[in-house]
């Protein structure tokens, strides 16, 4: 089986007083960003087949912007409390739970668990790597992989190649 990937970073949040790291909201700039990022993904993607994402108000307000502007979405959105502050082998667990007829996933999480499974997928020694020629993964960073193995057979070892990564920045317009 052959499935598609798609890795997300939530885009930039806010950092509002006494607010824990759980609640923290998309700033101005994260909005902006999140609503390219939906653009970019329904110009460049067919929707996936599920979401997972974490239960931190960040990603949940990326989502709904991404969602407002990938109309054909119409698949299953699974929140998951483990991909809150994930390791990559959590990550790779939430995959496993997945159906096997998944053809394609966005999970949308956070670092450094998403550029450590991004690493460990493709076999790249670090996001510096030519392969993938990023400083980090970033907020809004997006990368779609092609993983050659069913979902509950997913290891945090080299099982993906990496078709394209992106990094979703708007153009300063309110969200």
């Amino acid at each position: 089986m052959s499935a598609t990937l798609t890795l997300m970073r939530h885009a930039k949040s806010a950092y509002p007083p006494n607010t824990p790291d759980i609640e923290r909201p998309l700033n101005k700039r994260g909005q902006t960003d999140a609503i390219a990022a939906g653009d970019w993904l329904a110009t460049h993607l067919p929707p996936p087949d599920a979401v997972v994402i974490s239960v931190a108000t960040r990603t949940q307000q990326t989502w709904e912007l991404v969602r407002g502007r990938w109309p054909a979405f119409s698949g299953t959105v699974l929140v998951d409390p483990l991909v809150y502050e994930a390791e990559c082998s959590t990550l790779v667990g939430c995959l496993n739970q997945l159906p096997e007829g998944r053809r394609s996933v966005l999970l949308l999480g956070h670092n450094p668990g998403l550029e450590e499974l991004l690493c460990r997928l493709t076999g790249v020694p670090d996001i510096h790597d030519d392969q993938v020629g990023l400083e980090k993964f970033a907020t809004s960073a997006i990368a779609v992989l092609d993983v050659s193995r069913p979902w509950p057979q997913l290891a945090d070892e080299t099982q993906a190649t990496l078709r394209v990564v992106h990094i979703a920045r708007g153009s300063g317009l309110s969200a």
